[in-house]
């Protein structure tokens, strides 16, 4: 694929405010106030070093998340009451490590690219899961998914149609391809998990809390001196 179509097919899969954008985060808005609470940790803290850096999450705090994990559905609602406090959006990315982990990522793409407006769907997405328990690779149960969707957000009447033929789309599958192998290059094996900066993966181990806490001292120590 041409350098100039895979740019054109990036920018229209990140279309939605958190979404993978292969670019800094336009959405570092201000350092966080100053909190000397954070100095007595140190990165090792929180982090794992990764050995070489992964371009693409350069200058990003990234979530990864599945729609299926109980742990991700739990932090979610945590994170954004951070982020809504902290006026910084961490970018979430499905985790397209594995094949069901994968088809959950082309979902997040499809709806991004056909609403403009993922971040409308991310929560509910975790309790239809849990609910209805859908398998993305059935028809008939993406096919009930997208009128459950449609049910509880009528504001867009999505197309199972639109969204089948996303999924089955070479850019798309390009996209995500390419996502779970720079993912892999982290070295992470589970979600929730917070890469910083393409060069930092959080101590799998941590709590939600310390999860935000170890996103704050991030984006004081980290993003923050790194910053162009």
């Amino acid at each position: 694929m041409k350098k100039r179509e895979f740019l054109t097919m990036a920018l229209a899969f990140a279309s939605s405010a958190a979404i993978y954008t292969y670019t800094k985060n336009p959405f570092f808005s201000a350092s966080p106030e100053e909190d000397e609470s954070l100095d007595s940790y140190t990165i090792e803290d929180f982090f794992l070093p990764i050995e070489n850096q992964v371009k693409p999450f350069k200058g990003q705090i990234i979530e990864f998340f599945w729609h299926g994990c109980p742990h991700c559905k739990s932090f979610a609602p945590k994170l954004e009451a951070w982020e809504k406090e902290n006026n910084f959006v961490v970018t979430k990315l499905p985790a397209a490590s594995n094949p069901e982990w994968r088809a959950d990522a082309k979902l997040v793409f499809a709806l991004s690219k056909l609403t403009n407006d993922y971040e409308h769907y991310h929560l509910k997405l975790f309790d239809l899961k849990e609910e209805i328990g859908y398998d993305l690779t059935d028809s008939s149960d993406l096919k009930d998914l997208v009128r459950r969707l449609n049910k509880e957000f009528p504001k867009y009447s999505l197309s199972y149609d639109e969204i089948q033929s996303e999924f089955d789309s070479k850019a798309l599958n390009f996209f995500v391809d390419k996502l779970a192998s720079d993912i892999k290059k982290t070295g992470i094996n589970g979600v929730p998990s917070i890469v910083v900066d393409g060069l930092y993966s959080n101590h799998p181990m941590l709590d939600h809390d310390e999860k935000l806490i170890s996103i704050e001292y991030a984006l004081k120590n980290i993003i923050s001196s790194n910053r162009l």
